[in-house]
């Protein structure tokens, strides 16, 4: 199933990072490019985002795919846990760059944020910062 959606997520993701941020909050892509560095929000979510209650590490195709593609761009990836009542504000306040995992796309969220389409069947969406 893994590998059945992984090129939706990659190219879902790869939308976002190409979309111009101009959010005053968030960091443009260019500054994203060079720092080298993404921060990805997420939540825990089995089987699709796991945290390993020993190590603290994170697996997943919410995890998987996003690492891969990044990592492809030369980006060092870190991911940062959220919740699902807060995800949308860690956007706005600049806690991370893109948050990935299921979410509904809400009229609040939709004002201040922007989506892809879902990739699992689920009403999944990747969002970041609403350009403008």
């Amino acid at each position: 199933m893994f590998k059945r959606h992984v090129g939706k997520l990659l190219f879902a993701l790869l939308l976002l990072v190409a979309t111009d941020i101009t959010n005053s909050e968030a960091r443009s892509l260019q500054e994203i490019l060079s720092s080298k560095k993404i921060r990805v929000g997420t939540v825990a979510y089995p089987p699709m985002t796991q945290i390993d209650s020993k190590t603290g590490g994170y697996s997943g195709i919410w995890i998987d795919g996003p690492r891969f593609l990044f990592q492809q761009l030369g980006l060092e990836v870190e991911l940062v846990e959220t919740k699902w009542a807060t995800f949308a504000t860690g956007l706005q306040s600049n806690q991370f760059d893109v948050f990935v995992g299921g979410s509904f796309a809400t009229p609040k969220r939709a004002a201040v944020s922007s989506s892809s389409f879902g990739v699992t069947g689920l009403p999944t969406v990747r969002y970041l910062p609403r350009p403008g």
